[in-house]
C-alpha cells in the first residue's frame, strides 16, 4: 500500500540547528502545532500504515498528537498496534479509530516544532476490494455489454469523498507497482551485467596462464 507522507520542511530563525526562535512572549507550544503544512494521507482498514516524521536533529524527542474534528489534540497512546520510531508512526491494522489529524511534536532544548502534519483518512478495505479487483463487476460492466448493470450504478453506492480516495488509492498503488517494476528491472540488468564481468574474468584467467 501506498503511501504520501512528506516531512514537511522547517522554517523559522534558526539559532539551534533544526529549530527555530519564537517571538517574546509567543507560546512555543501553540506556535508548535501551526508550523507545518497540512498533508493528506490514506490507509485500508485492517491493513498497515506508515506516518513519517523525521527531524533533522537526532536530539531532538517526538510526540505524536491525534485531533478528532473539532476535539483537543490528544497525545496518541503507543502500544503493540502502534509503535513509535525514529522515522515515523507504524499503525497495524488500521481501525477507524485511527482516522483524524496526526501533529509530529520535535521537542530540543526547550523549543517545540511541527514537523509534519498528517490528515489521516481510512478507506473500508471491502470498498477498495470492489474497484480494484480486476475479476470484480466494477471492471467486467466496463467490457462486457450483456451485463444487466453499468460502472455508474455501483459509483452511486459511493459518496464524492469516498470516491476521491478511493482514486487518490489507486493512483497511489498505481505508482508503487511501476516503482516496483522498474526496481526490478534494475536488478535483473544488474544480474545480467554481473555474469557478463564474471565471464570476462574468467576468460582473460585462461588466456593469462603461462605456456608449458
Amino acid at each position: 500500500m501506498a503511501q504520501l507522507v512528506r516531512t514537511a520542511a522547517w522554517r523559522g530563525t534558526h539559532t539551534v540547528p533544526g529549530m527555530v526562535t519564537l517571538a517574546p512572549g509567543s507560546s512555543p507550544l501553540g506556535s508548535a502545532y501551526r508550523n507545518a503544512a497540512e498533508i493528506v494521507q490514506y490507509g485500508v482498514r485492517n491493513n498497515s500504515t506508515f506516518l513519517e516524521c523525521a527531524p533533522k536533529s537526532p536530539q531532538a524527542s517526538i510526540k505524536w498528537l491525534l485531533q478528532k474534528d473539532k476535539d483537543r489534540r490528544k497525545e496518541v497512546k503507543l502500544n503493540e498496534r502502534i509503535i513509535a520510531t525514529s522515522q515515523g508512526l507504524l499503525i497495524r491494522s488500521v481501525q477507524d479509530s485511527d482516522q483524524g489529524l496526526y501533529h509530529c511534536i520535535a521537542t530540543e532544548n526547550s523549543f517545540k516544532q511541527t514537523i509534519a502534519k498528517i490528515n489521516f483518512k481510512i478507506l473500508d478495505s471491502e470498498m477498495v476490494a470492489v474497484v480494484t479487483d480486476k475479476w470484480s463487476p466494477w471492471t467486467w460492466a466496463g467490457s462486457v455489454r450483456a451485463l444487466p448493470f453499468h460502472p455508474k450504478d455501483i459509483l452511486g453506492a459511493f459518496s464524492h469523498s469516498e470516491m476521491q480516495l478511493i482514486n487518490q488509492y489507486c493512483k497511489d498503488t498505481r505508482q508503487q507497482h511501476q516503482l516496483g517494476e522498474e526496481t526490478q528491472k534494475m536488478r535483473g540488468d544488474y544480474g545480467k551485467l554481473k555474469a557478463l564481468i564474471n565471464s570476462r574474468k574468467s576468460r582473460n584467467r585462461r588466456n593469462q596462464l603461462p605456456e608449458s
